[in-house]
């Protein structure tokens, strides 16, 4: 919507604020009898319903220290009762000079608010900002605002994806994926439907604050472990605007982060925002343009967001990176995987394993630390030795372009069960998959001679193991990384807690220690009971994959035949 101000000629102390602490101000002040002076005409006192008391520029005032700016400040006052989200952004044209103001960098001096000891309290709320250099309100000249309509998520259709699935948002205009999924840039060497992630364009002429992308997937995943927005700006406007990073995770509530400052540093600028995403609500992300000189013929900024449960690693400072830079080639976030323990826990164990359990922290009489030591030894050995688990799965991490380095804490396919694979044990299968769901297998290991090419983008078809996951080359656009393997033991040591493998198989194998640690002379009993279980299990394992001699019906070699190829039988001449 749309509104025209006509400034009248300034009448006796035009303000907001009457008595002592009154700012002066030019621009429209109505008859509103909490105010004083009335001045200027405007088309219509409404903002989508919400009746306006009082806006223009305000002169600077010490007492009041949202209005202690360089510039005096732009004023928007409401009446009692008006909603705190009126609006998203205030476009002010006076004479073809345009200026932009968001909610989300306003000043809100909320309805109640008293300005200063002793004087005025506001009955609505108030928005203030700094005012431009050039006045946009002057006696006998016409200023036009264009209010544009609050951010609001849209209606959401049910879904079931997790945050990193692109079919699990949408943008302000309904569609699914959104629109900024496949705005990928001209100037960016990615197929045009998209590598990934999410583009916003924006600069202070047009700073795109009215159009976030809403996640619509399942409630569950919106509440549960966190998110990494990483981001890098590929190109900057040349309208000397800033960029802003906001998302909300509670209705009404927007969190910043500044990508660019107004002072435009030079060069692609990558970087990461971490959510904690435990209580919350929705989950709403955009990029906006803040500050600068609103021109219609100034370039646009393009930053890309790429949205992952990644939360432990993030893009390199330069994306593709430089060859000669030494970080380049290690993770900058270590995994612990190394099984640790301390001297105290390793001389409690001893003492209990060793008979001297009753002195073991005075424990009566010690059974319970016994048993407990057995059961988890019992565990963990097996898990070790027992390759036939049903701990069996696939882990999935979520590959953005430019990044090489994945945390192994940081597998995205189902946070809600919270599993993570242990590199310790057998990996069975890694590849990639592509955004047309092709799948193609990856090499493991990488050569040093490969680091020649680093700098060449292209899909990842090697990975290693090191202190966290290394892909190569480093990708050109968005995929998935897939490896079959199996996850680590869970926590068994609280009374609650339930085993990770066969409860039965390590019920046995701590119970034939157990009596083997005693002296019983049914020890041994127990042990080839456990071994026959364990046997009996592995044998299930095989399914229709177990091979019983002469089942199989071998075809026959056949010898090769060589087949000559000419211009008269089809081949080339």
């Amino acid at each position: 919507m749309s509104l025209t101000i006509n400034v009248t000629s300034t009448l006796a102390n035009p303000a907001p604020f009457p008595g002592t602490w009154e700012t002066q101000e030019i621009g429209y002040v109505s008859t509103d009898s909490n105010l004083t002076g009335a001045m200027g005409i405007i088309t219509s006192n409404q903002i989508f319903g919400n009746v306006i008391e009082s806006v223009g520029l305000a002169s600077n005032n010490s007492i009041l220290p949202a209005f202690n700016n360089a510039n005096g400040s732009f004023l928007l006052l409401m009446q009692a009762g008006s909603v705190t989200n009126l609006f998203s952004q205030i476009t002010v044209n006076r004479g073809g000079v345009y200026s932009t103001y968001t909610q989300l960098s306003a000043t809100l001096l909320p309805g109640g608010t008293q300005i200063g000891p002793g004087g005025p309290i506001i009955d609505g709320p108030c928005y203030v900002w700094p005012a431009p250099v050039a006045p946009i309100f002057a006696a006998g000249l016409i200023t036009t605002l264009t209010i544009t309509a609050p951010l609001t998520a849209p209606t959401a259709p049910s879904g079931n994806g997790d945050i990193t699935d692109p079919a699990a948002w949408q943008d302000s205009s309904g569609n699914i994926p959104p629109a900024q999924f496949s705005n990928v840039p001209y100037n960016v060497n990615y197929p045009l439907n998209g590598d990934g992630r999410y583009w916003f364009q924006a600069n202070a002429y047009a700073p795109n604050v009215n159009v976030p992308i809403t996640f619509i997937g399942n409630p569950a995943y919106v509440s549960t472990g966190s998110a990494n927005l990483q981001w890098s700006v590929v190109s900057t406007a040349n309208d000397g605007s800033g960029l802003i990073l906001a998302y909300s995770t509670t209705t009404g509530t927007w969190v910043t982060a500044t990508l660019l400052p107004q002072t435009q540093l030079g060069g692609i600028q990558n970087g990461q925002v971490q959510i904690p995403l435990a209580g919350a609500t929705q989950f709403q992300v955009q990029v906006y343009a803040q500050g600068g000189t609103s021109l219609s013929t100034a370039s646009l900024s393009e930053v890309a967001v790429a949205i992952t449960r990644n939360y432990n690693e993030g893009i390199t400072w330069d994306g593709f990176v430089n060859p000669f830079d030494p970080v380049n080639y290690n993770a900058l976030v270590v995994d612990n995987n190394i099984p640790t323990a301390t001297m105290t826990s390793l001389q409690y164990r001893m003492m209990v394993r060793l008979g001297f359990a009753n002195q073991a922290n005075n424990p009566p009489p010690g059974m319970s630390a016994l048993t407990q030591d057995f059961l988890t030894a019992a565990q963990t050995f097996l898990y070790k030795r027992y390759v036939q688990l049903h701990t069996k799965r696939f882990f999935r991490w979520k590959i953005n372009p430019g990044q090489r380095f994945y945390s192994l804490k940081d597998n995205d396919e189902n946070v809600l069960e919270n599993v993570n694979m242990d590199p310790t044990k057998c990996i069975e299968w890694a590849g990639i998959q592509d955004s047309r769901n092709v799948w193609y297998p990856m090499i493991q290991g990488i050569p040093p001679q490969l680091y020649t090419m680093i700098t060449k983008p292209w899909r990842p078809a090697r990975y290693e193991l090191r202190n966290a996951i290394e892909i190569y080359p480093v990708p050109d656009q968005t995929y998935w990384l897939w490896v079959r393997a199996h996850f680590g033991l869970m926590s068994f040591i609280n009374p609650s807690d339930t085993t990770t493998i066969d409860s039965e198989l390590v019920f046995l194998w701590a119970l034939a220690n157990a009596k083997a640690h005693y002296g019983q002379p049914d020890a041994n009993q127990i042990a080839g009971q456990a071994n026959t279980y364990k046997a009996e299990l592995i044998a299930a394992t095989h399914q229709t994959a177990h091979y019983l001699p002469g089942t199989i019906a071998v075809p026959p070699a056949v010898r090769p035949t060589l087949i000559q190829f000419d211009a008269n039988n089809g081949g080339g001449s």
